[in-house]
C-alpha cells in the first residue's frame, strides 16, 4: 500500500500544484529566498561604524629595481580617553608592520623579513604644538629613519601618521625575479607603550582599539 501526502495552500494558486515538478521546486525556493533576505540582511547588516576605529583607506607595494615600497592611507580617530591621554602628556605610540612572505605552494609562505615603523605622537601644552617622532627600521642594515616633526595642529600630526609613502620594506637582493611575494601589512597603537596605570582596563574600552591588518601583493613598477 502506498500512502500519498496532498500539500495545500489557501493563498497559492490551485494550479501550481498540478505543474511539474520543477515548478513547484522554484516556487519554494524563490519564496524561501525571499522569506530569509531580510534575516541574512539584519544579521550581516555593519553596526553604524565607530568613531573610534581605523580604516585602511589605501594599501599598496611597488616592486622595482631598488626592492619593495609601501605606500598606504588610514583614517582614525582618536576617543575621548586617549584625547585625555595626550593632554596629561602621555605619548601615543603608533607602529606599521610589515611582514613580507614569498609564496611555497608545498609549506608555509617563506618568511623575507619584518619591519616596523614607530610613530610617537605627543603634545606639549606649554607651546601648544604637536610632535610626530618616527623610528622606522628599513630594509638595509644600519639604515634606521630617525626624525621628529612638530606640528601646531592634531589633524596635521594625525595626517603625518596616517601617510606612509614611499616605505622601503625589502631590498632588490632579498627578491628572487621569479617568485611571488606577499605583505602582511598591520597598523595598530602599541598599548604596551602606555604607563602603567594607563594599561588597566584599556582592551576593554573600544577606543583604544586602534588595530587593522590586510594582505596585499606587489605591483609591478619602475
Amino acid at each position: 500500500m502506498m500512502a500519498s501526502i496532498t500539500l495545500c495552500s489557501k493563498n497559492a494558486p490551485a494550479s501550481i500544484w498540478t505543474r511539474p515538478l520543477l515548478l513547484q521546486v522554484c516556487f519554494w525556493m524563490t519564496m524561501l529566498a525571499l522569506f530569509c533576505a531580510p534575516l541574512a540582511h539584519a544579521q550581516n547588516k555593519t553596526p553604524i561604524g565607530d568613531p573610534h576605529g581605523v580604516e585602511i583607506r589605501q594599501l599598496q607595494v611597488v616592486r622595482n629595481a631598488d626592492g619593495l615600497q609601501l605606500n598606504a592611507n588610514m583614517q582614525f580617530k582618536l576617543g575621548a580617553a586617549l584625547q585625555d591621554a595626550l593632554a596629561k602628556g602621555v605619548p601615543l605610540h603608533f607602529v606599521a608592520e610589515a611582514d613580507v612572505r614569498r609564496d611555497r605552494w608545498y609549506w608555509y609562505d617563506a618568511k623575507v623579513r619584518v619591519v616596523q615603523r614607530t610613530m610617537r605622537l605627543s603634545y606639549a601644552p606649554l607651546t601648544k604644538r604637536w610632535r610626530v617622532s618616527v623610528q622606522s627600521a628599513s630594509a638595509s642594515e644600519g639604515a634606521d629613519v630617525n626624525l621628529s616633526i612638530s606640528f601646531a595642529s592634531q589633524d596635521e600630526a594625525l595626517a603625518a601618521i596616517s601617510n606612509i609613502g614611499r616605505w622601503r620594506i625589502a631590498e632588490a637582493s632579498e627578491l628572487d625575479p621569479s617568485e611571488r611575494y606577499n605583505i602582511e601589512y598591520r597598523f595598530y597603537l602599541n598599548l604596551s607603550q602606555l604607563p602603567r596605570p594607563f594599561q588597566i582596563g584599556v582592551n576593554a574600552q573600544s577606543e583604544w582599539n586602534i588595530d587593522v591588518s590586510a594582505n596585499v601583493r606587489p605591483t609591478a613598477g619602475v
